[in-house]
């Protein structure tokens, strides 16, 4: 199961039936124009049709990506 096929199906695909998870993780994978890898903060759900997370979005700040948690799940919870 190709997890990259969902992920501009947002927010189709995300219900409370699906998401068994949502978590944040630090990366440095962003590149930017002056050679540097600066950290983000990716949003990702554990969904039960998929063995790897979903990449929901990037943040630049620990408290932007928990607040995307927090939505999201007000949000999941809503369905």
């Amino acid at each position: 199961d190709n997890h990259w096929d969902y992920m501009n199906r947002f927010p189709d695909y995300i219900n409370s039936d699906t998401i068994t998870s949502l978590v944040y993780e630090t990366g440095d994978w962003y590149f930017y124009t002056n050679d540097k890898y600066v950290d983000h903060y990716f949003v990702l759900a554990f969904a039960n049709w998929s063995k790897m997370p979903v990449i929901l979005s990037m943040c630049e700040t620990e408290a932007e990506a928990q607040e995307q948690i927090r939505l999201l799940a007000i949000e999941l919870n809503n369905k």
